[in-house]
């Protein structure tokens, strides 16, 4: 398609030209964007737009529209005597039309500089209009690109995209632009206004014929010109999680827990952080896992527990070793070869199935205190556990000696590496958390009540147990998953039910294509040479058709520098948002140009559930939707023309991202000068 500049309009905007090409005789476009102003141009990432009016593909699409500059103006650009045609530096225009002017203060006026405005730019070559090669009489008018009465040779900027001539450089050769760079809004006729492709890049006058990846959404939002809305699409996979193992420790465990150890480094690491697309049904790969391991047994007291048992256990003095703790840590990576964190290593290695009393054991509690840092204690006949500060001694006396249970108070407390960090677990903030659950036995409070530790509270009791109510409270507060692996050492169904029901009860659920949702639990009792395998198997099913719910979050965009701060994976330089005016130096907060992010409604068959005004409910797996940006401009009017950026990302209600980098959008927002001044 040829792309041409449009010369000679009166308004004073950045508009959209609807048509391929115009002469100066057309009349000029409605000022706005996408159709004028409250239009709503449907532009979808990496598509040609909805049918309601044109948009602009942030994925390279040439879908019919020039972005054209009119700033209005007027005033003589040719010579009052035009016999004479003395044109004294030989850059083809006549000094009557140079003038003695020196608007680059080099000491030499424009009639003798060939470089009138300093732009690097020889005025010759200035001179020129779109398409034109020669120049034959000095007086005739030169370009004047953005017709505001002063022609391109004495304005650094001709066609007031917001780049200067020298960095809006001219396009290679074989790009489709409709001129060079300093005469085009978007030179490079990619969909994206060339000041937006140089602030997605970072890089002059960047100009390829491809819009940048991270270009993404972006508005030209005059002051007072109405709504704008455009559509743009996200992915929802899960691309970050920290996945937590948390393995059943007594007796009848050993095989699974060896099956486990033997296959950490070949099979669970790998396939979870790679995927597997050859397996079925295929896993899609978490890049952003990290892994923890805890484990747990049961109340050291009889008739529930062995006395050397312990309920839960997330660190771990390894002989040989040291303390180690089993907390959410990032996998190693070694030229795209995964393999276990050390620490999980170390623990899975020294893990040896022992103990046990009945049959139920105490899951529950060893999930509450993983997900959580408040204070456990329970007591009843068989004493504290843990044991306190004032039982330590006690412990230490007796013949032989028990120290392995014997905690003092203040060790009962999370070991995070980092600050922010959830639980006893350390998952990370804005990470999706899963319980990877290990286990050949029902629980002890949990959701049959047979089971419990003896509720309500009597004689030879254990008190201070939570129940599973409060369990599930607390899973369901962090956003928590639960994937259940129930092995057939114990009896028969057991574990498999129980699990079931936890995982309903957190919403831990996944949909296969067309059917209704089920538990991420094993749909048999595994033998112990398949755990691992169906451990693999379920976080698989969680990535490709977990049900996640969906919604946006939009962040005025700052960066600090030498860190990601787009979602790319790749550090971003330092960033503020330029002030709103020059008389301020406080960067303006860009989410005043936003007013709604909504989710579009998508014909059947729907990959969610179903959807309100912020929020998808029931997304399934990796699935592509889009969200609609409602912006408009009633609070800064420049003198200057402005370019601000907003984050926009999606994640679950309470923050867990989603999507990974095709899950993180730039936003950005022009505002083009006004004739009127500062509002």
């Amino acid at each position: 398609m040829t792309r041409s500049l449009c010369l000679g309009l009166t308004s004073v905007a950045l508009v959209l030209s609807l048509a391929s090409s115009c002469s100066s005789a057309d009349p000029p476009p409605p000022p706005g964007f996408g159709g004028g102003a409250g239009g709503t141009g449907g532009a979808t990432d990496g598509g040609a737009g909805d049918s309601s009016s044109g948009g602009v593909s942030a994925s390279g699409g040439n879908i019919g529209q020039d972005v054209v500059l009119d700033v209005g103006g007027g005033g003589p650009k040719v010579c009052f005597d035009p016999t004479d045609k003395t044109d004294s530096d030989g850059d083809t225009i006549a000094d009557q039309i140079e003038g003695q002017e020196d608007p680059d203060g080099d000491g030499k006026p424009n009639s003798a500089d060939d470089d009138s405005d300093g732009d690097g730019i020889l005025d010759s070559v200035e001179a020129l209009a779109s398409g034109e090669t020669t120049r034959d009489d000095p007086c005739a008018e030169p370009a004047d690109t953005d017709s505001d009465g002063k022609p391109d040779f004495v304005s650094p900027d001709a066609d007031n995209d917001g780049l200067l001539d020298g960095i809006d450089a001219d396009c290679p050769a074989g790009t489709p632009a409709a001129g060079p760079c300093r005469q085009v809004a978007d030179c490079d006729a990619d969909g994206v206004i060339d000041v937006v492709d140089v602030a997605a890049s970072g890089e002059g006058g960047k100009c390829d014929g491809q819009a940048p990846p991270n270009a993404g959404l972006y508005f030209v939002v005059p002051f007072g010109e109405g709504e704008q809305k455009k559509r743009f699409s996200f992915s929802t996979g899960v691309k970050e999680a920290d996945i937590y193992f948390l393995v059943d420790t007594t007796a009848s465990m050993q095989p699974a827990i060896d099956n486990i150890k033997t296959s950490l480094d070949t099979t669970i690491i790998p396939k979870i952080l790679n995927g597997d697309p050859a397996a079925n049904p295929p896993i899609p790969a978490i890049p952003g896992a990290w892994v923890g391991v805890g484990d747990f047994k049961d109340i050291p007291w009889l008739p529930w527990g062995s006395e050397t048992d312990d309920v839960y256990r997330w660190r771990y003095d390894i002989p040989g070793v040291g303390r180690v703790v089993g907390d959410i840590t990032e996998p190693a990576n070694s030229g795209g070869v995964f393999s276990a964190p050390e620490n999980v290593r170390q623990i899975l290695g020294f893990l040896t199935a022992s103990g046990g009393g009945d049959g139920p054991e105490s899951t529950t509690q060893a999930l509450w205190m993983a997900a959580s840092t408040l204070d456990y204690r329970v007591t009843g006949g068989g004493g504290p556990w843990p044991p306190n500060e004032a039982s330590q001694a006690v412990c230490g006396a007796l013949n032989p000696p028990q120290t392995a249970p014997c905690y003092i108070a203040t060790d009962w407390q999370a070991e995070c590496d980092a600050a922010n960090r959830i639980g006893r677990a350390c998952f990370r903030p804005g990470k999706l958390p899963v319980f990877a659950i290990i286990t050949d036995a029902a629980f002890h409070n949990g959701p049959s009540s047979a089971n419990d530790y003896a509720f309500p509270p009597s004689v030879g009791a254990v008190l201070g147990a939570r129940p599973y109510t409060a369990v599930v409270q607390t899973l369901n507060a962090i956003s928590a998953k639960v994937v259940g692996v129930s092995v057939d050492t114990g009896l028969p169904g057991q574990a498999r039910y129980e699990l079931g029901q936890l995982a309903t009860a957190t919403g831990s659920e996944y949909a296969p294509p067309g059917g209704a949702p089920r538990p991420l639990v094993t749909a048999k009792d595994t033998t112990s040479g398949n755990v691992s395998d169906e451990l693999v198997r379920l976080i698989g099913l969680l990535a490709g058709q977990g049900l996640n719910n969906v919604t946006t979050v939009r962040s005025n965009y700052s960066c600090a520098g030498n860190v990601d701060c787009d979602g790319d994976n790749l550090p971003d330089p330092a960033y503020e948002n330029p002030p709103a005016s020059e008389l301020s130096t406080t960067p303006f907060d860009a989410l005043q140009l936003i007013r709604q992010v909504s989710p579009v409604a998508m014909s059947e068959p729907t990959p969610y559930i179903s959807i309100d005004t912020e929020t998808f409910y029931g997304i399934r797996g990796e699935a592509i939707v889009e969200f609609e940006v409602t912006a408009l401009n009633s609070v800064i009017n420049p003198v200057a023309l402005k370019v601000f950026r907003v984050l926009l990302k999606v994640q679950t209600p309470s923050g867990q991202a989603l999507g990974g980098v095709e899950g993180v959008k730039m936003i950005y927002l022009v505002v083009p000068p006004s004739s009127s001044g500062p509002a």
